[in-house]
């Protein structure tokens, strides 16, 4: 970072793809002096839509995953400017922000639980790491919700999928309660506190939907009728965040009860994460390959 001469710097992932009008787009928000960093929309690859293989499913929830963070990422930005993270596949910073020594040493040796674990070289939860820090800072946060600067990315291969959703929901049980205990946080980013910080910590879909299915057929007076409008509804609230993906690829719309099912699925791989919150592992990236790869990665860019 001593080394960056420009004003804005931007980190990208080894996989992802810009569109042209890319930079010019996230670079915008930066018009006002108080923004400190930029996060941008993500899109999946779709590889084979409406094909009902295994690889293509994964591929399906994988899109979808990310669809969902791009609709969790502009509500919360419009209400109150938080963001629950700012992803490492391509994120915008000012310069002088991460130009510090010590967030820098922080960065690279972050600790948590308290300070008594980790600390032990670059850790997984580092986009959340320097997403909280410039929020600490007082640095406004704006998620550029348009065409221009939508990345794309691959994901969705088993078991490597596997890896890092256990990878991010680890992060979560070690990130959020950060910024929870932080009253300065809490004032400012009140909506973000509650409604994504802290349901993400405590939101296990097959638990509160059994929940509330027992509890309504339990209910005076709520009859068949009743519990099917219910379930629609709960069907509803399902999907509606993921439309713009079947309005893109019509034919995956037969998937959708796959995607309804790995929610409920992700309620024990996120028990599993609960349980080890404590392992850094890179689960679902081998750093051991990729490190002596990239002295004769060629980094130049080029138009295609």
């Amino acid at each position: 970072m001593p080394s960056v001469t420009t004003a804005i710097t931007i980190f990208a992932d080894d996989h992802v793809f810009w569109p042209r009008s890319f930079i010019p787009s996230v670079l915008a928000p930066f018009e006002d002096q108080s923004v400190g960093m930029v996060a941008t929309k993500k899109r999946v690859r779709r590889t084979t839509p409406g094909v009902l293989t295994w690889p293509s499913i994964v591929n399906f929830i994988a899109c979808n995953y990310l669809q969902r963070h791009n609709w969790e990422l502009r509500s919360s930005n419009a209400i109150d400017g938080g963001v629950f993270v700012i992803s490492g596949r391509t994120a915008v910073y000012r310069t002088e922000f991460l130009n510090n020594t010590d967030l820098l040493q922080r960065f690279c040796h972050e600790k948590f639980c308290f300070g008594l674990l980790g600390g032990e070289g670059l850790g997984p939860d580092d986009d959340n790491f320097l997403t909280r820090e410039g929020m600490k800072k007082k640095w406004l946060v704006k998620f550029q919700d348009t065409e221009d600067a939508a990345i794309e990315t691959t994901l969705g291969e088993w078991p490597k999928f596997k890896d890092q959703l256990l990878r991010w929901a680890r992060t979560t049980f070690r990130s959020n309660p950060v910024m929870l205990r932080d009253p300065a946080f809490i004032s400012r980013y009140t909506w973000s506190c509650f409604m994504v910080y802290w349901a993400g910590l405590v939101n296990f879909a097959i638990v509160w939907d059994a929940l509330l299915i027992t509890t309504f057929v339990l209910a005076e007076k709520s009859g068949g009728a009743e519990l099917v409008i219910f379930l629609i509804f709960m069907f509803w609230t399902k999907v509606i965040k993921i439309i713009p993906h079947f309005l893109q690829y019509p034919s995956d719309f037969p998937l959708v009860i796959c995607q309804i099912a790995f929610g409920y699925v992700h309620s024990f791989i996120k028990l599993w994460a609960f349980v080890t919150f404590w392992d850094c592992d890179w689960s679902g990236r081998n750093l051991s390959e990729v490190n002596p790869e990239h002295v004769g990665l060629d980094t130049s860019f080029y138009q295609i």
